[in-house]
């Protein structure tokens, strides 16, 4: 984790992530120049944006800038972890259960 945008590129150029979370608004360095920068390197480690940034256009500058997902401040934790399993090419083992139904003459 850091502080800054600077030493968010730093982390990110290092490698070994499965999945790089970047927040839109850091200091110094953006996330969305991040994100800009390791992509133009070869970086195809996947990016989800985690921002108050909430507008349309913010969303798309995001995903242009090569972000695979974008999630709005304020969020679920469940949500953030959906997101990041698909990001990183990992599905939930699980199946939901088929719904049971109940005809009205048995109720």
């Amino acid at each position: 984790m850091a502080s800054d945008g600077d030493k968010g590129l730093v982390l990110a150029q290092g490698g070994g992530y499965d999945l790089l979370i970047l927040d839109w608004m850091l200091p110094q360095l953006n996330g969305v120049e991040i994100c800009r920068q390791v992509r133009s390197q070869g970086d195809s480690t996947p990016v989800l944006f985690l921002t108050a940034k909430d507008t349309v256009d913010d969303r798309v500058a995001g995903l242009d800038a090569g972000g695979d997902d974008y999630l709005v401040k304020p969020f679920e934790l469940r949500e953030l972890l959906a997101r990041g399993g698909p990001c990183c090419g990992v599905h939930p083992p699980w199946k939901p259960a088929p719904l049971a139904s109940v005809s009205a003459s048995k109720i």
